[in-house]
C-alpha cells in the first residue's frame, strides 16, 4: 500500500543512472560537433542522495495515532480495540514522547524484557504487543520517516507454556455436574465440552446455527465485551456480536450422538439464543465464565479457566486418534501447526501405546 523508503530510493538511483548514461551520450555528441560548453556531466545531472531527505523527525505518540486511525478501516471493530489498549497501555507510555528517529532496537530489546518479567501478562500478550509496535515502526519507515530499528523489533522467544488440562477424573465429575438438573447454562457448556467451542461463540450460539436431524453445528459469529472507542462515552466497555475472529473460525462441526437427546430438550425458535432460549436477551463471556467457576467448586475441580474446556477437548480428540487436519478444522485453526503446537497434550499412556508399536514390527 505504501511504496517503502527503500524502494523509493532504488527507484531514484536507476533514474540517476539513467540521466547520467544520457548526459555522457550528449557530451560526447557535443564534443564531437565542437560545441562542448565545457560543462561537467555532474553539473548536468541530480544525484538522488543528495536531495533525498527523510521527513523531519515526529513523536511515537504522533505515528501511533496516525497507524491506529489508518489501520482501523480494514479490520473489525475488536480488533482495533486490542491495538488502542496496547497503544494507550503499554507503548505511549514507554515510547510516546519519543523521537521515532531516536528509539533503537536495543531499547525495544530491554523494553520486551521488562514485560516478559511480568507474571500479570502472558507470553501471547507480550507478543501481541511486539506485533504493533513492530507494525507501527514499520508504518513509520513506509511513511518516510528515519528509523533506527530498519522496520524490524525483536522478537524474545518464550519458553513453551502447557496449558491446565481436565484430568478424566476431573472430566467425569463436570460431565455428570452438568447432565444433572440440566438447565440452558449448563447445555452450552455440555456443548462446548464435545465441540471445542470457544466463550464467545457459545454465547453468541442460536438455534438457527444447529441442525439436530442432520446433527451439524455452525459457528457464525461471537461475541465479546471490548474497550469502548468513542470519547467521552458513557460506559467504558462495550458488547459486540460480530463474525468470528477469522474465515477459518466460520465452520461446521459435526455433533456427537450422544449430545442431541438433551439438545432436542432445549430447542425453540431459530432466532432464540442458546443459553437463554430467548431472541433478544444473551449471555455475555463473563457471565458464562462465572457460571462456570460456581459448577467447577460445587463438583470439586480445581479451579481452572474456562479456555480449558476447548484445550481438553482437543487433547482427548487427539487421544481418540482423530486426523489433526480434521480436528484443526474443528477447532476452527487456520493453520494446523497452531493446533498441534498450542492446543494437543497426548497422555504419556498414548505415547506409550505408540511406542509399543514397535514391538509389532
Amino acid at each position: 500500500m505504501f511504496m517503502t523508503v527503500r524502494l523509493r530510493k532504488h527507484r531514484q538511483l536507476r533514474n540517476y543512472e539513467t540521466e547520467k548514461t544520457t548526459a555522457l551520450q550528449n557530451t560526447y555528441k557535443s564534443t564531437v560537433n565542437g560545441q562542448n560548453s565545457g560543462r561537467s556531466i555532474e553539473a548536468a545531472i541530480v544525484n538522488p542522495f543528495d536531495v533525498f531527505q527523510y521527513k523531519p523527525s515526529v513523536l511515537f505518540n504522533d505515528v501511533s495515532k496516525s497507524w491506529l486511525e489508518k489501520t482501523r478501516l480494514y479490520i473489525k471493530k475488536s480488533s482495533y480495540s486490542t491495538y488502542d489498549t496496547i497503544v494507550s497501555t503499554h507503548l505511549q507510555p514507554n515510547f510516546g514522547n519519543m523521537a521515532i528517529s531516536e528509539i533503537t532496537t536495543e531499547q525495544i530489546s530491554a523494553f520486551l524484557a521488562d514485560l516478559s518479567s511480568l507474571k500479570e501478562l502472558a507470553p501471547s500478550t507480550v507478543r501481541g504487543i511486539a506485533s504493533v509496535l513492530r507494525s507501527i515502526m514499520k508504518y513509520a519507515e513506509t511513511e518516510g520517516h528515519e528509523i533506527k530499528t530498519q522496520g524490524c523489533v525483536v522478537r524474545r522467544k518464550e519458553p513453551p507454556h502447557k496449558a491446565r488440562i481436565l484430568s478424566d477424573p476431573e472430566w467425569k465429575r463436570l460431565e455428570i455436574s452438568l447432565t444433572n438438573d440440566t438447565d440452558t447454562m449448563k447445555l452450552g457448556m455440555l456443548i462446548c465440552m464435545y465441540t471445542g467451542l470457544r466463550l464467545g461463540e457459545i454465547c453468541a450460539l442460536k438455534w438457527e446455527d444447529i441442525s439436530l436431524d442432520e446433527g451439524i453445528l455452525t459457528v457464525n459469529r461471537t461475541i465479546q465485551r471490548i474497550k469502548n472507542t468513542v470519547q467521552q462515552a458513557e460506559h467504558k466497555t462495550v458488547i459486540i456480536i460480530d463474525s468470528p475472529k477469522s474465515q477459518s473460525s466460520i465452520r461446521a462441526i459435526p455433533l456427537p450422538s450422544l449430545l442431541l437427546g438433551t439438545m432436542k430438550k432445549f430447542e425453540t425458535a431459530n432466532n432464540c439464543f442458546v443459553l437463554t432460549g430467548d431472541s433478544h436477551a444473551y449471555v455475555e463471556p463473563r457471565t458464562l465464565q462465572n457460571h462456570f467457576k460456581q459448577i467447577l467448586h460445587q463438583s470439586g475441580i480445581e479451579d481452572i479457566n474456562f479456555h480449558a474446556i476447548r484445550h481438553t477437548f482437543a487433547t482427548k480428540c487427539v487421544n481418540l486418534g482423530f486426523d489433526i487436519k480434521a480436528l484443526s478444522d474443528i477447532l476452527g485453526h487456520s493453520d494446523v501447526s497452531v493446533t498441534l503446537n498450542t492446543y494437543v497434550h497426548p497422555s504419556l499412556n498414548v505415547m506409550k501405546s505408540y511406542m509399543e508399536r514397535f514391538n509389532n514390527l
